[in-house]
């Protein structure tokens, strides 16, 4: 799998736990809400270790007698 794959596939995971966490929310049902609330957090954290994990491209600094 590539990253851009990886990327939207856990981008669609996150979106669906967020839905289904936004549906217990008025239901009464706390205990399966803080359970939705749970899964959303572990997808979000996984989302960001995703990021992390990509190596940044390197930024080229102007040499020397580049121009001011």
């Amino acid at each position: 799998m590539t990253f851009q794959h990886d990327l939207a596939a856990l981008k669609q995971r996150l979106a669906r736990a967020e839905m289904a966490r936004d549906a217990l929310r008025g239901r009464g049902g706390q205990e399966q809400y803080l359970e939705a609330c749970s899964r959303v957090s572990a997808l979000t954290l996984q989302l960001d270790r995703l990021y992390l994990s990509q190596p940044r491209k390197a930024t080229r600094l102007p040499g020397p007698g580049a121009g001011d």
